[in-house]
């Protein structure tokens, strides 16, 4: 998985959803470092926290990963 295309992925649904990394940490109970690595495109997360965001973010897998678009009904629906 391409930690690049994984950030720019992450970042736009946050934006999309008005998401802050706060929300992120809280919800994958997750440390403010590791958040911020994953929306830099330093780091990925481990496959169980990309399942939990793909689930909060009403999203495939697929899309949060960047190997499909986000469909314009998701970009409605969020």
């Amino acid at each position: 998985m391409n930690a690049q295309i994984f950030a720019s992925r992450l970042n736009k649904l946050m934006e999309m959803q008005n998401k802050t990394p706060k929300d992120i940490e809280d919800y994958l109970n997750a440390p403010r470092a590791a958040v911020k690595a994953w929306m830099s495109g330093q780091k990925v997360p481990r496959w169980d926290k990309l399942f939990h965001l793909a689930d909060y973010f009403h999203v495939s897998l697929a899309v949060l990963v960047g190997v499909e678009e986000i469909p314009p009904l998701e970009k409605q629906d969020l």
